[in-house]
């Protein structure tokens, strides 16, 4: 039916759509825009033109999301000094998009430091940052940053050296 009035409603999930109706073209199709928010996980949007209605679910998800690295590699310190910079990562949605309030969990994987804090967060840039001091053992350490919860897991590692002073 060419003309007709399709409502558009969502109703669940982190989405925003462009409007709220949308006429039918020639051939009877209506369409609207939408676009994803920042939270990962279902998004349902019903469609209603008369007495029928037909519900659309869409995942957004962080299955997609990808971890990067932005600085804070490769320091180097004295055993028992904090390291002069916090390591940064990044979190977006693999099409431009940051994605805030992502929890990032750290990890030291090899040698001796301390991290000051199991989990962070991204804010609303997408960064999340974590300090570390190194630790009392001299030698190569190995930080890795997760998503958790994903499969095949996203995560980055980060290498820091630490010395003895002479």
């Amino acid at each position: 039916i060419a003309n007709a009035t399709v409502t558009w409603q969502v109703l669940n999930g982190s989405a925003t759509l462009t409007a709220s109706s949308s006429l039918t073209n020639a051939d009877g199709v209506a369409e609207v825009g939408l676009q994803f928010g920042n939270t990962p996980g279902e998004v349902q949007v019903r469609a209603t033109a008369g007495t029928a209605t037909a519900i659309f679910t869409l995942r957004v998800g962080t299955p997609g999301a990808m971890l990067q690295l932005i600085s804070g590699n490769r320091q180097t310190g004295a055993v028992g000094t904090r390291a002069a910079a916090p390591i940064v990562v990044e979190v977006s949605d693999g099409l431009g998009g940051l994605l805030s309030n992502q929890s990032i969990q750290w990890t030291v994987l090899s040698g001796s430091a301390t991290l000051d804090n199991a989990t962070t967060a991204t804010g609303t840039d997408g960064r999340s940052s974590q300090g570390f001091r190194f630790g009392n053992s001299a030698g190569p350490i190995r930080i890795r940053a997760q998503l958790p919860g994903l499969q095949p897991p996203v995560f980055v590692e980060i290498e820091a050296t630490s010395f003895v002073p002479t």
